[in-house]
């Protein structure tokens, strides 16, 4: 998944944000990422609420 979103995938809409993000904040999308596989609202909320701190 780190690969896909630093690389993106051609042809898709899924953009590279290797040239804008480095890689902590592309690792931190990534495990935002495999956590959020069933997550319940409340644990949303609780992760999203964080999120600008996050940099």
């Amino acid at each position: 998944m780190f690969w896909v979103i630093k690389n993106g995938v051609k042809m898709t809409a899924m953009p590279a944000f290797g040239k804008t993000w480095d890689d902590k904040q592309i690792w931190q999308m990534t495990a935002f990422l495999n956590k959020g596989r069933g997550i319940s609202a409340k644990d949303y909320a609780a992760l999203s609420a964080g999120a600008g701190a996050a940099k």
